[in-house]
This record gives C-alpha cells, structure tokens and sequence, in this order.
C-alpha cells in the first residue's frame, strides 16, 4: 500500500489497473482467483470478505462462485 492508493480497496483498484490479478489471501495462504472476471471481484477489492469457490488440484487456484462481506 501506500503508492497505489491510501486504502486497502484503493491500493488493490490501483495494481489490477496497473496490471495485477485478484488474489484471496487466507491466514498465511495465499490463492490466485482463475475467474477473474467475476463480478463482485471489484466491489469487494480490498475488503474481508468470504469466499466460497472450488480449490483446484495445485492447492493454489480458486474459482470463485460466491463473496459476501466477512462476518465480524
């Protein structure tokens, strides 16, 4: 953060507009997001949120089916 925006939603706006993908991070681990079109990406860059998705094989991939904001 800090170069790309002020904000976690800000600095995750600012590098996938620079080029970078979607990413769910989960405790120490870390998935990339195959469908990254999927339309609620965007409106939840940067936010605690949970994902349900299928993990592919690799134990690295996800494709997401579903976000709603984190409960607290």
């Amino acid at each position: 953060m800090g170069e790309m925006g002020k904000n976690p939603k800000e600095c995750t706006v600012g590098c996938i507009k620079a080029g970078s993908k979607y990413v769910f991070v989960s405790g120490d681990k870390v998935y990339e997001i195959k469908n990254q079109s999927f339309a609620a990406l965007a409106s939840n860059a940067g936010a605690s949120v949970q994902l349900t998705g299928d993990v592919d094989k690799d134990g690295k991939t996800i494709t997401v089916s579903k976000i709603a904001p984190a409960s607290k």
